[in-house]
């Protein structure tokens, strides 16, 4: 796959809104990364530049390990077996 450099460093729009409102920053950095991966990703997702297509990855890895997360949670909490929520809903 040949990625255009001017392409692969420019940022979208979105970008440049996340940095104004939410103070997000972009940093420019050279990955090695497989062709072939890129070529199956871009093929399978919308985005029209590498840029957005790894952040959507990035995002989809962060939000699959924070639920992962939350998952090691179940289990832990305490609770008492006589408690009756359908009572505290009358008491209102």
């Amino acid at each position: 796959m040949v990625v255009n450099s001017k392409l692969l460093h420019s940022y979208p729009a979105s970008a440049y809104f996340c940095h104004l409102l939410l103070g997000l920053k972009h940093m420019v950095t050279q990955l090695k990364i497989d062709e072939k991966l890129l070529d199956k990703a871009l093929a399978l997702s919308n985005h029209s530049t590498v840029n957005l297509l790894i952040e959507e990855a990035l995002l989809e890895y962060i939000q699959r390990r924070e639920q992962l997360k939350v998952l090691d949670l179940f289990g832990t909490i305490d609770y008492e077996e006589d408690y009756d929520y359908k009572k505290q809903r009358k008491v209102r």
